[in-house]
């Protein structure tokens, strides 16, 4: 691979310019070619609605609309601000945002990647992320995956040390409160920081994983508390992993949930799961968890161990370009750019995991358990965009080290 000088001032101002090329073009677009920041069923539904709402009324939501807690609070709050500020502007200016959320990644990267031992590949990682098809698509759409992915490569570059950094309780603090305001934007890294408590635990840093849990339990417990006052029900983050469990469960949930539920209720009502009678947020995600037993129980049952396990390797590799909207061609190309960065970087990461650098173990630890937590539920791509700049990271220190084998012949 090509020769960089050290990371600094130059390298930085580089990142910067991609990225001010970028909000250059999407404004250049939208401009004068009127395009729009893509509007998907989430946004329409659950994320402007409540932004519009706590810019109007002052509240997420009540009694009346406790279905919008099936969505984290933390970006319609985002959204809110942004309409506040820009009125009919504010998705453009959310786009723009987010552009420079992907430039915090790529300064995360840089700043992981040298502290991993390779000047160069922490710069090649930052671009390519910048550049990577799936990034910048996400990045233009109305959706909280590009904060998120900041919040949690943010917090990550906290705790991603060698072990006497490990006592610091400022660097834990602020980790945990980055994966905190991650678990507000997506519920996915609600159990996350319980896996680096218990590594830490067996490392007898106990310190450190009692500063990061309080931390990180802090506006998780704010928010907690005020669901309860408003809406006397439990909601940690939001309401939504019962269902992503239940769709997980079976093929044809992933992209035919209008036409697959009516029967899949039915059928569950006649095995004795019933729809709550007083249908609270906690109800229903218990209710729809409950259903997704059931479908892993049945298909053990009906079509044995091996089905099973076929179900759940088809979930591996869905993860990594599967959509909501079932488009061949977005699946294609997500697959294509998958292949690119993903086997390399997951061959990287097992040797990081087995390795005895703790500072490269913690991010190996995160994208096991996160490949983990997602067999679960339903394996749509988008998912998977958080780790992804962790997986281009590793793969360029795959691909650096494979190149650096590579010994030509030497002339006579």
């Amino acid at each position: 691979m090509f020769q960089l000088e050290t990371p600094g001032r130059k390298m930085r101002a580089w990142l910067v310019g991609l990225t001010l090329a970028k909000v250059l073009i999407f404004l250049a677009l939208a401009l004068f070619l009127h395009v729009k920041p893509f509007v998907g069923d989430n946004a329409i539904y659950y994320f402007i609605p409540i932004a519009q709402r706590i810019d109007t009324v002052g509240s997420f939501n009540d009694v009346y609309t406790r279905d919008f807690s099936s969505v984290p609070p933390a970006y319609p709050f985002l959204l809110a601000i942004a309409y506040r500020v820009a009125g009919s502007l504010a998705l453009p200016m959310v786009v723009c945002l987010q552009f420079l959320a992907d430039l915090f990644i790529a300064f995360a990267l840089l700043k992981m990647g040298t502290r991993f031992g390779s000047h160069r590949v922490a710069v090649v990682a930052g671009t390519i992320w910048l550049l990577f098809p799936p990034a910048v698509v996400i990045s233009t759409w109305i959706s909280p995956e590009t904060f998120y992915s900041a919040c949690v490569i943010g917090g990550l570059l906290s705790i991603a040390v060698r072990d006497p950094d490990l006592a610091s309780p400022k660097r834990m603090g602020l980790s945990g409160l980055m994966f905190g305001a991650a678990t507000l934007l997506r519920g996915n890294t609600l159990f996350l920081p319980f896996i680096y408590a218990l590594y830490w635990v067996r490392k007898r840093a106990y310190a450190a994983a009692a500063v990061f849990l309080l931390a990180f339990g802090i506006p998780l417990g704010i928010w907690t508390a005020r669901n309860w006052v408003v809406l006397r029900d439990p909601i940690v983050v939001s309401s939504s992993f019962g269902a992503a469990f239940m769709q997980g469960s079976d093929d044809k949930l992933y992209q035919n949930k209008a036409t697959e539920y009516t029967g899949l209720f039915l059928s569950a009502e006649a095995a004795g799961i019933t729809k709550p009678a007083v249908e609270t947020s906690s109800n229903i995600n218990r209710w729809m968890f409950r259903i997704g037993i059931r479908n892993y129980r049945l298909r053990l049952q009906n079509q044995g161990v091996f089905a099973a396990l076929g179900h759940v390797a088809r979930k591996v590799g869905y993860m990594w370009f599967l959509t909501e909207s079932g488009n061949r061609r977005s699946q294609a190309i997500l697959l294509v750019c998958a292949l690119s960065v993903v086997p390399l970087g997951l061959w990287e990461l097992w040797l990081w995991l087995w390795s005895g650098d703790e500072a490269r173990r913690i991010p190996a630890i995160t994208i096991a358990f996160w490949i983990g937590i997602h067999l679960l539920v339903v394996p749509i791509a988008r998912y998977t965009v958080p780790i992804l700049p962790v997986i281009v990271l590793a793969a360029c220190f795959r691909a650096d080290t494979l190149l650096r084998g590579v010994r030509l012949p030497l002339k006579n």
